[in-house]
């Protein structure tokens, strides 16, 4: 630490550095269209075994139809992954990458949808009011680190800063939330296995395949770091306001 740096300016560094970083994470997370994923080639593949587990069944009759392509999806064809985030949908096959919003989910082009937007759009708007109150926060912050806050100011300051810090982390992790008690349960099957003609278990074969990816566990990173300049702030704050006899 430089010896004209105080420990005060130093607390308030780094926590500025650290609520630049959260949203620019947090921007990125919610940009990506890699919240979720879901693996069709293994979902195939479990269902296919399911066939061959039950050859007496009558479930397992629909099921050969599906997997002979008689209802307009081979489940022996299948080289499909899925990646969604906030925003839009990607499928990545061998025929190359087709990415979709959320809006253009009843294209044909895009075999999953959701059963209600809502969950979505609860989420959306969280992660956007995040954003806007850590850029809110940002600004504030670093007025603070140039201008040196003194007086009443100072008694304040570091307490603004530090909640803009929690209440942004705190809305963005309430919309990571929405999205993990969600994601599974209202994604729909492809349209060409709508549950009117399969069993149960191919329903529930496909949700296994529905697992949070990297940009959720990204954002959670983001509402860590959130947090920590939260502290970084109180602690500068704290030091401040002894270094300068305000009470």
């Amino acid at each position: 630490m430089p010896p004209h740096m105080s420990q005060a300016m130093m607390f308030n560094l780094v926590g500025t550095t650290l609520i630049v970083f959260a949203l620019a994470l947090h921007i990125v997370c919610l940009v990506t269209p890699h919240y979720s994923e879901i693996d069709l080639g293994h979902f195939g593949a479990k269902v296919s075994q399911l066939i061959k587990s039950m050859p007496n069944s009558t479930d397992s009759l629909d099921f050969e139809k599906l997997a002979q392509g008689e209802k307009g999806f081979k489940l022996d064809s299948i080289d499909t992954d899925i990646n969604f985030g906030l925003w839009e949908i990607c499928i990545s096959g061998k025929s190359g990458v087709i990415c979709k919003t959320w809006a253009d989910i009843h294209d044909k082009n895009v075999p999953v949808g959701v059963e209600s937007e809502a969950w979505l759009r609860s989420s959306q708007a969280m992660a956007i009011i995040g954003i806007i109150l850590a850029f809110v926060t940002i600004i504030i912050a670093i007025v603070n680190v140039v201008s040196r806050s003194r007086g009443d100011r100072l008694r304040l300051i570091h307490l603004f800063i530090s909640g803009g810090c929690f209440f942004a982390g705190f809305f963005i992790l309430v919309g990571d939330l929405i999205v993990a008690a969600n994601y599974k349960d209202s994604l729909m099957l492809p349209v060409s296995l709508s549950a009117d003609h399969v069993p149960q278990v191919m329903v529930q074969y496909f949700k296994d395949q529905v697992n949070l990816s990297w940009g959720f566990a990204l954002d959670i990173v983001a509402v860590a770091l959130m947090g920590l300049a939260a502290m970084a702030h109180l602690m500068g704050g704290r030091i401040a306001k002894s270094e300068n006899d305000v009470v």
